[in-house]
């Protein structure tokens, strides 16, 4: 498996973006282009939640640990 895979397969844990930044920067008029707007941003605070709730408190906490040691 290169890490090519290993990056897709960690990807696919996350909102995809990509469609809704082409809604944006190829969208028909203002109102669509709003919409592709509102959506990569909702999306991009969920993914940005997302991996501060599932990687980083994590290892904040394990660390945290390994000083009270």
């Amino acid at each position: 498996m290169s890490s090519y895979d290993d990056d897709e397969e960690k990807d696919s844990n996350y909102l995809k973006l990509s469609d809704d930044f082409d809604q944006l920067k190829n969208g028909y008029d203002a109102l669509d282009k709003a919409a592709g707007g509102a959506k990569l941003l909702g999306k991009g605070l969920f993914n940005v939640g997302k991996f501060a709730f599932t990687v980083v408190l994590p290892k904040m906490a394990e660390e945290a640990e390994k000083r009270r040691k």
